[in-house]
């Protein structure tokens, strides 16, 4: 190596997008199985969920829906399985519906109640 110019850097980030940290009550529907869980942080790419062990193949479609709504006029989003993790699972969104946006809108509202905001400016504007 002669007189190479480089540069250190930092590791990439490989996250999609901006988590926040959520407690969000979901129904998880797989097939027919219906599955109380809680999302634990969300962001426009995906979610992280506490539920019960699951045992599903990547690419799995996932249902999330939203109890509180009516059941006439119900509200979900889907997700594809992508991981396990040690309390739960790890979630893409699957579908193009601007009412993941509601998800994301719900972890931030909690964060900012709670006083841990740590939300960039540009990630308020929807």
């Amino acid at each position: 190596m002669e007189n190479e110019d480089f540069t250190l850097g930092g590791f990439p980030n490989p996250r999609v997008a901006t988590r926040y940290v959520a407690r969000i009550r979901v129904i998880a529907r797989i097939g027919e199985r219906a599955i109380e869980a809680s999302i634990v942080d969300v962001s426009n790419s995906g979610v992280r969920l506490e539920l019960p062990a699951i045992s599903v193949a990547p690419g799995t479609l996932v249902r999330l829906e939203l109890p509180w709504f009516p059941a006439d006029q119900p509200a979900s989003m889907l997700a594809k399985f992508v991981r396990k993790t040690p309390n739960g699972c790890a979630l893409r969104f699957s579908d193009a519906d601007p009412f993941l946006r509601v998800f994301v809108k719900l972890g931030l509202l909690q964060n900012e109640s709670s006083g841990e905001s740590r939300v960039p400016a540009s990630a308020t504007r929807f």
